[in-house]
């Protein structure tokens, strides 16, 4: 598994508008990431990590750490989001898909922010990014798990929900979304990534640090 070339990275990094005023820089995920992706592990309230592990969870292993950061950019992909306005250019959020074995047209999404930026619109957006990226790369369907008390947060996007287990729900969403499931700042990204007018806004290092990486597991 090669590692991403700072053109890669560079061609797909855009500052994006927020529906706060505020403003988000997005780029793929790279294995210097690591470091950071531990501490926000560490940083999540105990509310945000149950609903993304289903369980109490502070801390990643090693193993989990090599398995998020060691992506091959189409059966495994991941968007991080930072804050291009903070010291240091922290990150806020994360979204992957994991392309389901044996089933190549099926991906597991996820999407977290960390809990001091949730309400401003990145998980949206970043879901919408993250959804025009898998059909890129032969996905039609996303296939999650959510509990159900978590079920708004899809409200007018899941085509298809059932109850296996109780208070879990297996959710399925067809892609791609209609334009009105999409962040307005997803479709200008989108359209400008097709007619190559995207061009990166900050200069990728070839040897991204470590401290500037992500938020999620």
């Amino acid at each position: 598994m090669a590692d991403p070339t700072p053109e890669f990275v560079a061609a797909r990094t855009a500052i994006l508008p927020l529906r706060d005023g505020g403003r988000i820089l997005v780029r793929p995920l790279v294995p210097e990431d690591r470091e950071e992706l531990a501490r926000a592990a560490r940083r999540l309230s105990p509310r945000s990590a149950r609903l993304r592990f289903f369980q109490p969870k502070d801390r990643l292993s090693e193993e989990e750490l090599d398995y998020l950061t060691r992506l091959d950019y189409h059966d495994h992909f991941a968007w991080a989001a930072f804050d291009p306005d903070a010291p240091g250019r922290p990150g806020v959020g994360v979204a992957r898909y994991v392309r389901l074995p044996g089933e190549p047209t099926v991906a597991e999404p996820a999407v977290t922010v960390l809990d001091d930026h949730q309400g401003r619109g990145i998980g949206t957006l970043l879901f919408g990014l993250l959804a025009a990226t898998a059909l890129e790369h032969g996905i039609e369907t996303f296939r999650g798990y959510l509990l159900d008390q978590n079920l708004r947060l899809l409200d007018g996007v899941a085509s298809r929900i059932r109850h296996d287990e109780p208070g879990v729900a297996t959710v399925e969403i067809d892609l791609p979304l209609d334009d009105a499931q999409l962040d307005p700042a997803v479709r200008r990204l989108l359209a400008s990534i097709a007619s190559g007018e995207v061009r990166p806004r900050v200069r990728i290092p070839a040897e991204p640090p470590g401290a500037r990486g992500l938020t999620e597991p």
